[in-house]
């Protein structure tokens, strides 16, 4: 340890002596200064000059005094340092672990979502390599294994070790499960339970309603067919706003299309009522058009209906483009594959020719420009686009087996979704996937996890 004068320090640590040792010493030898100070005071005169001794006995307190903050600091920040040190592991590992838990949460939006899988990211690698990963042979996944690799990241802390049957019941309710949309692990006490046993995490839940304010085909709200519950199940995932919106939409939507009144405002456009037998004037809540339930258009109190200008423009857009009308809800109805069996969002089977309830006209079945578009379709579905290019004779003999079936059988009963990897665009809703769409194996429709579950 070396002292220089004008109140710097310059610390030099001997490692052979601890830091609370060097303290004291310090201390001591500036009580001793100290003590040697105040044995000289009034030896002098005031008006005499200060001799060199007391300046440097000064000087040297000066010294002493820096040289003991820096070494209290010095041992504090030490301590901090060996506590930081010896959690530095533990630490490291909680961090790691949610940053892996962000990265997978974000490839399971995208994968929802139909974007493209993200690249790894090196917090999922280095869990990869953390956790045990199961024999290439193996038929299970040692879901034990994993379990201990993940134990071994998170801090031990102790636990209470619970009997045999306790941890079995406990894994069972809390492993095992993910969400039937996203795939995301999730917990049974946490996650909603479809009546047909599928769960679902918070997050699709709420993309779901979301979505079905939008999507008319959506409703009403299902998984494999059941309704799900809304106010003993839906409604405790999602906030109180999107209650009242759905609510709002269940009450359009039990209405039939054709008989629904909307605001005449173009601007608001907001559902009012049904139309009734009876002409009414329906005052919007939103923006106050008070609008006639007969016609559509604004009131006209005193004066007769009018057709409804938009209604005349769609119905000649429909007449120009061949679309069709279906006889039970009036909608507009566009064939754009498959045969002239219609079958509505409101349940009506009809011919998409001359909008007769289906089986009670003459008219053909197929056009067959339709017919070989829609069996080359589901060969390409079934068989994928390579095999088709590769062996374009087998494809053309599949395809022509494929389109004598569908002039005996072309309905599919029922749907049996199987995984189909690979990227495409759903069939029903329209949105591209990245990795995998479900494929169903007897009419080959190509659809994304969410169609196959809560519209077909």
């Amino acid at each position: 340890m070396t002292l220089t004068g004008n109140s710097a320090v310059e610390c030099q640590l001997d490692e052979r002596v601890d830091t609370p040792s060097e303290l004291l010493i310090a201390e001591l030898v500036l009580n001793d200064i100290a003590a040697v100070q105040a044995t000289r005071k009034g030896k002098a005169r005031e008006d005499a000059p200060r001799s060199d001794e007391d300046i440097a006995l000064d000087l040297q307190a000066a010294s002493l005094s820096a040289l003991i903050g820096v070494l209290r600091d010095y041992h504090f920040a030490s301590s901090i340092d060996r506590a930081i040190e010896s959690d530095v592991r533990e630490l490291g590992r909680l961090a790691l672990l949610e940053r892996a838990e962000r990265d997978d949460h974000r490839a399971a939006v995208a994968l929802r979502d139909g974007h493209d899988l993200p690249r790894q990211t090196l917090s999922q690698r280095m869990i990869e390599q953390l956790v045990p990963q199961p024999a290439s042979d193996a038929t299970e996944v040692d879901t034990e294994a994993i379990n201990v690799g993940i134990e071994n990241i998170y801090i031990a802390t102790p636990r209470p070790v619970a009997s045999g049957t306790a941890r079995q019941s406990s894994k069972n309710i809390d492993t095992g499960l993910e969400c039937v949309i996203c795939g995301d692990d999730v917990v049974a006490r946490r996650s909603f339970r479809a009546p047909c046993s599928h769960h679902y995490c918070r997050d699709c839940i709420v993309s779901l309603v979301e979505t079905s304010l939008r999507d008319e085909r959506l409703h009403p709200l299902r998984c494999c067919h059941k309704p799900l519950p809304l106010a003993s199940g839906i409604f405790r995932w999602i906030s109180t706003r999107l209650q009242l919106q759905l609510l709002a939409k269940c009450r359009e939507y039990s209405v039939p299309a054709g008989s629904r009144v909307y605001c005449s405002n173009p601007r608001c456009s907001a559902f009012l009522d049904a139309s009734g037998d009876v002409k009414r004037d329906l005052t919007c809540d939103e923006c106050g058009t008070v609008s006639c339930s007969q016609c559509k258009n604004n009131a006209h109190p005193g004066e007769g209906c009018s057709e409804h200008q938009s209604m005349l423009e769609l119905q000649e857009m429909a007449t120009a483009n061949k679309w069709q009308t279906c006889p039970g809800c009036h909608a507009i109805v566009e064939l754009s594959q498959g045969c002239y069996h219609i079958i509505c969002r409101c349940s009506t089977q009809f011919c998409y020719l001359c909008s007769a309830r289906w089986r009670t006209c003459d008219c053909r079945q197929w056009d067959e420009e339709q017919l070989l578009n829609d069996a080359d379709r589901r060969v390409r579905n079934e068989f994928g686009n390579r095999a088709a290019n590769v062996q374009p004779v087998v494809h053309a003999e599949r395809v022509n087996q494929r389109m004598e079936a569908l002039r005996e059988d072309h309905e599919c009963q029922a749907h049996s979704w199987r995984f189909r990897h690979g990227c495409g665009q759903c069939e029903e809703c329209g949105d591209f996937l990245a990795v995998f769409l479900m494929r169903c194996t007897n009419c080959q429709t190509l659809v994304c996890r969410r169609c196959s579950v809560n519209r077909l």
